[in-house]
């Protein structure tokens, strides 16, 4: 991975997943949730512009198919190439008051399969 050329984002946004439908076979499970568990290491660690891709991802882990090892490695290609950003909390030198910053987003029916809408919340 340190040669591969980085991504943008972590999800392709043309690129819609699915469950599988049980008869397409699965493609590498062990090694597709092995990548899934390392991805979750480093959003609970250091990576939290991470989360949603790597819990979208993680729906697809009991039958993966090869479009889903393929989104996978993408998180992988947008981590080498984002490697420089980082979360610092330095300590003001002035007593500020704490303020607190809350953003939403949500969409409409966009999950393929069971059509339910994502909403994600960052304070």
């Amino acid at each position: 991975m340190e040669n591969c050329r980085s991504v943008q984002t972590p999800i392709d946004p043309k690129a819609p997943l699915v469950k599988a439908n049980g008869s397409e076979p699965s493609h590498e499970c062990t090694l597709y949730q092995q990548m899934i568990g390392s991805l979750m290491y480093l959003v609970t660690c250091t990576r939290p512009d991470l989360a949603f891709s790597v819990s979208f991802l993680s729906c697809f882990s009991s039958h993966p198919l090869t479009c889903h090892q393929t989104a996978a490695k993408r998180v992988f290609r947008y981590i080498a190439g984002t490697r420089s950003l980082s979360l610092k909390y330095h300590q003001s030198p002035v007593s500020v008051p704490l303020e607190l910053y809350g953003f939403s987003d949500a969409d409409y029916a966009s999950c393929r399969d069971t059509r339910h809408s994502v909403t994600e919340n960052f304070f």
